[in-house]
C-alpha cells in the first residue's frame, strides 16, 4: 500500500524514524513461504531474500518460481548455467520454450561477452539444432522476430540478428561518434 510520511513541526514521525522502521520490517519480513519453495531447488535463504528483493514480494517471487524460473536470470548473480541445472533436475524438458527462449538470451550474452553482437539466423538455428534436441525451431525464431527484443534485418543478403537493447547502444554510440 502507500506509505504516508508526516514530517515538520505538527505531528507524526520523522523522517529519519520512518524510514528507520521500514529497515526493522524489511529485516523481519516473513521469507517462509519462499523459503520452503526456493530451498526444495536448492537456493540459500540470503538467495531467495535477494530474488523476493528484486521482484518486489515474496507472493510474487514464488510465483515466478513456478510460473518461468528462467525469469530468475534477471537477478543479479543467478546465470542461466545455475538456473538451467537446476530448471532441469526439477523436471523442466530440455527443449521447454521458457528454457529455449532463455538459452537463446543467454546465447546473446556470451556473444556480447565476445565482442560480437549480430549473428545471423542460420548461425541461430544451427547452435539451436545442435544444443537443445528436438527444439522447435519455427516457433523459436518467430518469438526472435516478433517478441520485440530483437532486431532481425537482411544484411548483404543475410538475415542477421541482435538483441534490440545492443542494437539501440551500437546506434547511440554512433551518433555520439
Amino acid at each position: 500500500g502507500k506509505v504516508i510520511i508526516v514530517t515538520g513541526a505538527s505531528s507524526g514521525i520523522g523522517e529519519k524514524t520512518a524510514l528507520a522502521l521500514f529497515d526493522k520490517y524489511e529485516s523481519q519480513k516473513d521469507y517462509s513461504p519462499a523459503y520452503a519453495v526456493y530451498s526444495e531447488w536448492g537456493f540459500t535463504n540470503q538467495t531467495v531474500k535477494r530474488i523476493c528483493k528484486h521482484f518486489g514480494s515474496v507472493d510474487k517471487a514464488v510465483l515466478i518460481l513456478e510460473r518461468n524460473p528462467y525469469e530468475l536470470m534477471n537477478v543479479g548473480g543467478i546465470g542461466f548455467k545455475t538456473i538451467d541445472a537446476k530448471a532441469l533436475e526439477n523436471g523442466i524438458a530440455a527443449n521447454d520454450k521458457r528454457r529455449v527462449r532463455a538459452f537463446v538470451m543467454d546465447y546473446f550474452d556470451n556473444l556480447t561477452m565476445s565482442g560480437s553482437s549480430w549473428t545471423s539466423i542460420s548461425n541461430l538455428t544451427g547452435f539451436l539444432n545442435k544444443e537443445i534436441f528436438d527444439c522447435d525451431i519455427e516457433d523459436t525464431i518467430d518469438w526472435v522476430a516478433n517478441s520485440g527484443l530483437f532486431i532481425v534485418k537482411a544484411v548483404n543478403g543475410v538475415e542477421r540478428v541482435t538483441r534490440a537493447s545492443d542494437y539501440q547502444d551500437e546506434k547511440d554510440i554512433a551518433k555520439d561518434l
